[in-house]
C-alpha cells in the first residue's frame, strides 16, 4: 500500500498516532500537500465551462503535454472571464489565459524551457480544438498561455486564479 492509498480512507487514520520519527523533506510534504488538496478539493470553474472543456477533451490533452514536463511545473492555473461568473449561451465562448507556474529551486533554466514548451503545445491544442478555419474561437477563446517563474508570480496573484487538478495524475517525488 503505498502512502497515498493509505490516506484515502481516513478512518484508518483514527487509530495512529503521528510518528515522530518520520520527517519529510520541504518538497516531499509539499507534494503530499498538494496531492491531498487536488484529491480533496473541487476547483470552483462554472460547469459550462468544465463541461466544454472536457467536450473538447482539452482536459485529457493538457494531461498529456504536462505529464513529462511534471518535476518542473508547480500549477497550471487558470483565468476564467477574469474571475468574474459570467452566464454564457451557447456561441458565447468563455476567456480563458492559463498561466503554467514553474519550479525555480533546482534547475530555473531548464524548467523555464520547460514550462514554456508546455505553456505553447496547449496553445496550440486549444487552437486546434477551439478555433474555427473561419477565424473565431468556440466554446473557449484562449487569450494567453504563457510560462511564469514561482518567484515571479505574487501570491495574491494566484490566489484569484483557478488551479487545475487534474486528479488522475500523480504528484511525483523524486523518492
Amino acid at each position: 500500500m503505498t502512502i497515498f492509498e493509505f490516506f484515502t480512507a481516513k478512518e484508518r487514520l483514527a487509530n495512529y498516532s503521528p510518528n515522530a520519527s518520520v520527517i519529510l523533506q520541504p518538497k516531499n510534504r509539499s507534494v503530499l500537500q498538494q496531492w491531498l488538496a487536488a484529491r480533496y478539493q473541487r476547483t470552483g470553474f462554472p460547469e459550462e465551462f468544465e463541461r466544454r472543456l472536457r467536450g473538447a477533451s482539452l482536459d485529457r490533452r493538457i494531461a498529456k503535454i504536462i505529464e513529462p514536463h511534471g518535476e518542473h511545473l508547480v500549477a497550471i492555473l487558470f483565468d476564467v472571464d477574469e474571475g468574474e461568473l459570467v452566464e454564457r449561451r451557447a456561441n458565447d465562448p468563455y476567456i480563458l489565459s492559463i498561466y503554467v507556474l514553474y519550479y525555480t529551486g533546482e534547475d530555473p533554466g531548464a524548467a523555464e524551457k520547460s514550462a514554456t514548451r508546455a505553456a505553447t503545445a496547449i496553445f496550440e491544442e486549444f487552437r486546434k480544438r477551439c478555433f474555427d478555419p473561419k477565424g473565431a474561437w468556440e466554446g473557449i477563446e484562449l487569450v494567453s498561455c504563457e510560462a511564469v517563474s514561482d518567484m515571479a508570480m505574487p501570491y495574491a496573484r494566484a490566489m484569484q486564479l483557478a488551479r487545475l487538478n487534474l486528479e488522475y495524475l500523480s504528484h511525483r517525488a523524486n523518492e
